[in-house]
């Protein structure tokens, strides 16, 4: 009977225990995700505003992706714009385009950007 008493105990002490690590890991998740919506928000805010700005320089229908990774607790992102007008850009023409972009800044601040013309990249980083 006591070797029965100690098993139930000792399942009992595991079920606990799995059921608070569980809770944690849950409370984790949740920052996980939460964190990451509010970021999909702010990325879909910041390529409407990229598509704006591109259209108000004479490249609309221009395509822009994102992605990014996240290293010491901050993102950095690439983002690739592919237009076929503006391959054709020279150097400093190409660089006015960047720099421009860079202005569209709404949002997270403490992120990087790194901007990928056809040919050509330049990056910004805010710290």
């Amino acid at each position: 009977m006591k070797n029965w008493f100690g098993l139930t105990t000792a399942l009992l002490i595991l079920v606990i225990a799995f059921c608070v690590r569980g809770t944690v890991m849950s409370k984790e998740n949740k920052e996980y995700i939460r964190e990451n919506e509010q970021y999909a928000v702010w990325e879909q805010t910041f390529k409407e505003d990229v598509r704006n700005v591109l259209a108000g320089q004479g490249y609309p229908d221009s395509g822009v992706t994102m992605n990014w990774i996240k290293k010491d607790g901050k993102r950095t992102y690439t983002v690739a714009v592919h237009h076929g007008r503006i391959e054709r850009l020279g150097k400093e023409e190409r660089e006015r385009l960047v720099q421009t972009l860079l202005q569209v800044r709404a949002g997270d601040e403490g992120c990087g950007i790194i901007f990928e013309l056809p040919s050509y990249n330049m990056s910004a980083d805010t710290n």
